[in-house]
């Protein structure tokens, strides 16, 4: 019985030590997004950017990937003051 057990608890911690987020792509300040996205927050670890075409903002982080920002409803978040129907070059 004990060696279920810790077989089963070094498997969690295997799980654990090897599923880090590192290998996800991120946004960054530097890649080439054909002006898309813009960048309003940059503190070095993560980010805030915005679709320049839809207004929601994504978070970023550093080494783990991006996601977008909800609203306490699930809603995406728009940034403030971006109008949809404003006519885009």
């Amino acid at each position: 019985m004990k060696r279920i057990i810790v077989f089963a608890l070094s498997i969690i911690l295997a799980a654990l030590v090897l599923g880090g987020c590192g290998w996800n792509k991120s946004i960054s300040a530097n890649e080439n997004n054909d002006g898309r996205m813009l960048l309003i927050y940059n503190d070095g670890f993560s980010s805030i950017c915005v679709d320049t075409e839809t207004g929601i903002e994504y978070y970023s982080r550093a080494n783990c990937g991006t996601c977008v920002m909800i609203d306490s409803y699930g809603n995406p978040y728009i940034y403030p003051g971006f109008d949809a129907r404003e006519d885009r070059p």
